[in-house]
């Protein structure tokens, strides 16, 4: 299943809650957050909510506030390790 919210500038509350539905869905593969206002913090929780996904395989955060470099690759990471999962289910 794919969600598309991007432009709706979301900022860190709506990171927030996109980052708490993360940790509980089963059914969501794929996310377009781009350009939402979403920073380093926003992008920190994303980050930690995806520890516990192992659904998602595409997250775009194109056009957003995010400065940390590190957690960009954080994100990177665990999305390539869902894609390659997914790709063993198969």
């Amino acid at each position: 299943v794919e969600v598309y919210l991007g432009g709706n500038k979301i900022g860190a509350k709506g990171a927030s809650s996109i980052a708490n539905l993360l940790q509980h869905n089963d059914t969501i593969t794929d996310i377009g957050l781009d350009d939402n206002n979403i920073c380093d913090g926003g992008a920190k929780m994303l980050a930690d909510a995806l520890t516990h996904n192992s659904t998602l395989q595409t997250l775009k955060l194109q056009g957003n506030d995010i400065q940390t470099e590190r957690t960009l690759e954080t994100i990177n990471g665990l999305l390539r390790k869902n894609r390659e999962a997914a790709k063993r289910r198969f």
